[in-house]
């Protein structure tokens, strides 16, 4: 009986250990494709006027 209690904890802590690294893997890939996503976006909607000037001031 004793035999059966200790295989039952090395499976809980086994499927407890599992789902974490699970969840830190989805975590860190949903990061991922959100970052890249958002780099795809905002790399292709960005467009800089031609007069465009960083050394001009609003009415220099």
């Amino acid at each position: 009986m004793n035999s059966v209690g200790g295989d039952c904890m090395v499976w809980k802590r086994f499927l407890a250990i599992g789902l974490v690294l699970l969840f830190l893997g989805m975590t860190v890939s949903g990061a991922s494709a959100t970052a890249s996503f958002v780099n795809a976006t905002v790399n292709g909607t960005v467009t800089v006027p031609q007069e465009f000037s960083p050394e001009k001031r609003p009415g220099g």
